[in-house]
Order: structure tokens, then sequence, then C-alpha cells
């Protein structure tokens, strides 16, 4: 127990910038990969951190990055931040990765939730061990997965949305992110034709304005909304003030402010950062994600 906590505590010590650099400056340190594959269309694995002294991690994070695809790697400052803090790491591949979809389009929840479930089974970690982070359209799923489904013990979601979005490829036929039981969720649908539309097609990063008029322009939005007062889990929000691919700041309060009618005791944080959207760049963000993540598995996770 002892020697697991002084792991989880050092690298926030140290400073997140340093415990990113230190493997390179450590002989002997090296990740490893394990359990690799795709099941239902999601990839995953386990990475482990080996050469450094101490017990087998007893924790595991999974990582869901964004509209990017593909899977986040130890070369991701995130992913090395959490192995240098002596967790194991699982990176999830949900859509633009060999043998997952193409694109962002129905991704199923469902699928998802059972990866996760199924690498914490093979990390061998215990039931209240698993810290689930996603980043964008990850953190949008982070969010449905603590609201939707009982996997994982802690989540954080970095620039995230408070609603469900449509499918990120173009399509004449207007789809969902998600699936939940084999059923799309509700979604915000993108306008055809606006300034703000073109503006989003010449630079993906400058769609803040296509996403506020999609919001201005659905009726009701109240039944594309992320439940997040389902949630049970801790969940940290971390948002960019200056976030222009969408309004992360605005929508991270409207969760709050929900949670503050329906279920105000639940413990929901969100920490604002006078930044865009590509924030895990930052290592104010990245050591407040696994200081979040820290405090919060210290208290439910028995093998800590």
């Amino acid at each position: 127990m002892r020697s697991a906590l002084a792991r989880l505590i050092l690298p926030l010590l140290m400073g997140s910038a340093l415990a990113t650099s230190s493997m390179a400056q450590t002989p002997g340190l090296s990740v490893t990969t394990s359990k690799t594959g795709v099941v239902d269309g999601v990839g995953g694995g386990l990475l482990t951190l080996t050469g450094k002294s101490g017990s087998e991690p007893v924790t595991l994070i999974a990582v869901l990055g964004g509209s990017e695809g593909g899977y986040m790697t130890s070369k991701s400052s995130l992913v090395m931040n959490f192995l240098m803090a002596g967790h194991r790491v699982a990176p999830i591949a949900y859509h633009g990765a060999k043998d997952t979809p193409k694109h962002l389009s129905e991704i199923s929840i469902d699928a998802v939730s059972s990866r996760i479930a199924a690498l914490s089974k093979d990390a061998g970690v215990s039931p209240g061990c698993v810290g689930i982070v996603g980043i964008s359209k990850g953190g949008e799923l982070t969010l449905l997965l603590a609201s939707l489904t009982d996997v994982g013990d802690v989540h954080v979601a970095i620039t995230p949305s408070d609603v469900v979005w449509q499918a990120s490829n173009s399509s004449l036929m207007k789809k969902s992110s998600w699936t939940l039981s084999g059923q799309p969720l509700p979604f915000v649908k993108y306008p055809w034709f606006s300034r703000a539309t073109l503006k989003a097609l010449r630079d993906v990063s400058q769609s803040g304005d296509l996403h506020t008029l999609a919001m201005q322009k659905t009726k009701d939005l109240e039944p594309m909304r992320i439940p997040i007062e389902k949630a049970t889990t801790p969940v940290l929000l971390q948002a960019g003030t200056k976030d222009e691919l969408w309004p992360t700041e605005m929508m991270s309060k409207r969760l709050m402010a929900r949670l503050a009618i329906d279920k105000a005791e639940h413990r929901v944080e969100l920490k604002a950062y006078p930044m865009g959207h590509f924030m895990t760049q930052s290592p104010k963000v990245r050591t407040d994600a696994g200081s979040f993540l820290n405090e919060a598995l210290l208290q439910s996770c028995p093998d800590l």
C-alpha cells in the first residue's frame, strides 16, 4: 500500500513536466505493450512502465482521444504522465485505427465500455481502481460513459461537450456520433449552409461558430443533453476559455448548472484555463488531471 501510494504522489510533488522528462533521463525505463486487440470495432491495449522500482501498478487509466482517431501512444505527454505516476494505461481506439470504424459515426458506447472493462480485468486491477480520461470528442464519450454505464471509478473530461453531436464525417445522411443498446443517441445537427459551416470546412479548429449556431438552431436541446446527473463517480471537467473549436467552457458550465439543480451533492469539478482547445500540451492541465485522478482513486481503490 505504501509503495503504491508513493508512486501516485511523487510525480505530483516533482511536477508534471519533470515527471514526463524523467523517463528519458533514467536508464532502464521502457514502456511495454500487452493485451492488444480489437473487439466489436474497439481497439485497446495495456501500457506498463518497466524498469521502475516498486510493485506492479494496481490502477488503470483508460485514455480516449478525440476526432483525430487512432490510439494515443506513450509519446503523448498525458499518457506518459500517467505511466510515470505508477498507473497502467489503456489507450482506446474507437475509430480511425485498423479494424475500427473509419469515421466517428454511430460508435457503440456499449462496445467501448466492454473493452475498457475487459482490459481492466486483463490488467488484474480491483473494482474501484479504474479511471477514464477523454479529450474533446473523447471527453464527450467519457461523460456518456460516466452517465450511462458503470465502467470507470473516476472520470476526467478535457474540453468536453454537454450534448451529443452529429457524426463528424461528411455525409448526406446525418447520423449520431454514438449509439447505446444499438440505438443512435439524439444529436445536435450541423446546419447545411452558413458562413460558420464554410469557416469550419476551411479549418476545423475554427468551428466554434458552427457549434454555437447549431445549438441556437436546435429548438429543444434537452433530448441531446448528456445526463450527467446519472453519474455516480467523481468527475473533473477541464475547459479552455479560448477554445475556438467548440464552446467547451459554456457547455461545461451548463453541466455544472444541471447538477446544481438535480444532484447538487455529486462531486463534479470544473477547472477553466485561459487556453485554446489543445490543452493537454500544458503541464498545468496534465497535473490537475493527475491530481484529481489520484485523489479519487485513493478513496475508491482498495489496493492503494
